[in-house]
């Protein structure tokens, strides 16, 4: 009979914890599902909830709470002055940040260009989520229409 070895049996189980873990994702929403669905017709999770960055952060990549308009929006002139001075251009050859509004007088929101037709956005203090789509959001949602494509010059 063969000795029962203790060590390589926990190592073993082990092993099969982290293989289970690796195959799933864990998240939990601040909000419920229904509240995300009246906004975006097309969201899947990417990153938890936080303060430390917005949309605007998150699209030029600064990972910190930029909104430099203070609590106004923006008209997409200002935008587009803005981020002028980031290096980018209103063009929709490479796009690289698609700003959203109400209208071309109120822009409330950014998202990143991560692939063809598919793009990822930050939701103020809420989740990052990913979208298969330039123009996830209702337009009568509190992020409104695609207003404009920017590219780094």
């Amino acid at each position: 009979m063969k000795k029962f070895n203790v060590k390589f049996c926990l190592m073993l189980l082990m092993i099969c914890a982290i293989i289970l873990t690796i195959g799933t994702t864990a998240y939990a929403l601040t909000n419920s599902k229904s509240f995300y669905d009246k906004i975006s017709w097309t969201w899947e999770y990417s990153a938890p909830a936080t303060t430390s960055y917005n949309c605007l952060g998150y699209a030029t990549g600064s990972m910190k709470w930029e909104w430099p308009w203070g609590v106004d929006n923006p008209t997409d002139a200002q935008v587009t002055n803005y981020l002028k001075k980031k290096g980018y251009i209103d063009s929709s050859k490479y796009p690289e940040i698609i700003s959203y509004g109400k209208s071309k007088d109120v822009i409330t929101h950014f998202s990143k260009v991560t692939g063809t037709e598919w793009c990822r956005a930050k939701w103020g203090s809420l989740e990052r989520f990913n979208h298969n789509s330039y123009d996830p959001y209702y337009v009568n949602s509190i992020y409104g229409k695609k207003i404009n494509i920017y590219s780094k010059q």
